[in-house]
């Protein structure tokens, strides 16, 4: 094994080791640092199980984070095809980006109750922000000489945003999809958290509700296991879909 694969591997353990070693070591007490073998057996007591619950709550912000994706690309490339619109609906698109995420969750929950409508909705809408900015400000930075090329060529101004547009604004926003993708499963695990009868977030709540601090680190390590699976499978699903870009 190489260096940098090594490396890699001792990354992906080196957290829950140092986790055992303070455990045991310093003997830190159960109320700040639950015992890990305490930790993994919580999982058997979880009605319904924990692959469940991480399973509701994957399929909740992988719609949210798809729809809104699609919709944010189209929103930005639409801006950057009208000026008008653009004047017109950019001022709205970024003040409404700046205020932060969990602080609508409310709104939604009024809006739509406890439904699984309002979720999607949510996930929906905080990532398409993002995303239409980060498309509309590609497109911008697109290099002029593309455009006289396409001019050359014959081809209408309006057809640049989808012959060249949505290639060119994909091989760009990678850290922006990364950025979002985490923003979406926050925002699915605090609604949840607000109102859910299943999900990650409803067994944080209930750990928090029953001081159930065992239940409440196998949540929070489930998230950041799903959290490091998705972002990874995004940036393979990215490469390969683009595999002209390296």
């Amino acid at each position: 094994m190489n260096r940098p694969r090594l490396v890699r591997f001792v990354g992906y353990f080196w957290l829950p080791l140092f986790w055992i070693a303070l455990k045991y070591v310093a003997h830190i007490s159960d109320r700040y640092l639950p015992d890990p073998i305490r930790v993994l057996t919580s999982a058997t007591v979880v009605d319904p199980n924990i692959f469940t619950q991480s399973l509701y709550t994957i399929s909740r912000f992988t719609v949210g984070f798809v729809g809104g994706t699609a919709l944010g690309v189209a929103i930005g490339l639409m801006l950057y095809r009208s000026r008008t619109l653009s004047y017109l609906l950019l001022p709205s698109i970024q003040s409404s980006r700046s205020v932060p995420a969990v602080a609508i969750i409310p709104f939604f929950l009024l809006w739509f109750g406890f439904s699984e409508t309002g979720r999607y909705l949510l996930v929906l809408s905080g990532t398409a922000l993002n995303i239409a900015i980060a498309t509309l400000q590609i497109s911008r930075s697109s290099p002029e000489k593309y455009v006289v090329m396409f001019t050359s060529y014959k081809v209408h101004p309006s057809f640049f945003p989808l012959r060249y547009g949505v290639p060119f604004v994909f091989e760009n926003i990678l850290p922006t999809l990364r950025f979002s993708l985490a923003s979406a499963i926050g925002l699915i695990v605090a609604s949840e958290m607000l109102g859910s009868q299943i999900g990650l977030g409803y067994l944080a709540q209930s750990a928090r509700a029953t001081f159930s601090m065992d239940l409440l680190f196998l949540t929070v390590i489930s998230l950041g296991i799903i959290s490091a699976i998705v972002d990874e499978l995004l940036v393979i699903g990215w490469r390969t879909a683009l595999f002209w870009v390296r």
